[in-house]
């Protein structure tokens, strides 16, 4: 059991709002947040409750060692941020370096995506809620953002979920071919709003160049979301 009064510092694996403004609203001393998305931090800002003045944001790959952060945080949250990483070796390598961040009886707490029970079919979805998309985006207000964030979410979950095999793991192509779809149907729905740039941040995916400085190797997150499902591990 975690209690949020014994918690006095916090590292948020990517830029998520709800988790950031979790931290702020428990008054934890020291918040910080690593996302590879340099533009991340002040375009998501738009679904931010709170201030996020006193947040440590680093631009920076999770797997990437951050010196500064040996023995620094009580707790490390994640929401789906492990279907990024290549699974199994980057998993256990991400991990052991988390490991070094954590002080003493510190905790990890990561939740991934799930293997679904019924056939999805994004595309339906999308066009189900295409004129709720544009609604929000024409109106841009902080309630509408929020929902705007809840929706989008549902629609790159649903072309994740969309993209998985039979014995739970993910298609890449698949994937690939499902995110594209996705990202130009509603870039022709609302591109020139500035909803739109909040979404275009969400889907983008990082760059070899971006990755290869720190790691050594060219890596491209959106097409090596990897076979993390029902591995036994």
């Amino acid at each position: 059991m975690i209690r949020a009064e014994d918690v006095r510092s916090i590292l948020i694996l990517g830029v998520t709002p709800e988790l950031i403004d979790l931290a702020i609203t428990e008054s934890i001393e020291h918040i910080a947040v690593v996302d590879i998305r340099g533009h991340a931090f002040e375009d998501l800002k738009i679904h931010a409750s709170k201030d996020w003045e006193s947040v440590e944001f680093i631009h920076s790959d999770w797997r990437a060692n951050v010196p500064h952060f040996a023995a620094a945080f009580n707790l490390i949250l994640g929401h789906g941020s492990f279907v990024h990483l290549e699974y199994p070796d980057w998993w256990i390598k991400t991990l052991d370096l988390l490991n070094l961040y954590l002080i003493n009886n510190g905790k990890i707490v990561l939740r991934t995506f799930f293997r679904p029970n019924r056939a999805i079919d994004f595309r339906i979805f999308f066009q189900d809620n295409v004129d709720t998309i544009i609604e929000l985006s024409n109106d841009y207000s902080l309630s509408n953002a929020h929902s705007f964030a809840k929706l989008t979410t549902l629609l790159k979950l649903h072309a994740l979920i969309n993209s998985i095999r039979i014995n739970g793991t993910i298609d890449q192509a698949a994937l690939e071919a499902n995110i594209t779809w996705l990202f130009d149907q509603v870039e022709r729905a609302i591109g020139s709003s500035d909803l739109w740039k909040v979404f275009a941040s969400e889907f983008e995916g990082a760059t070899p160049n971006e990755y290869a400085p720190q790691i050594g190797q060219s890596y491209l997150r959106r097409r090596e979301l990897s076979d993390f499902a029902h591995s036994g591990r």
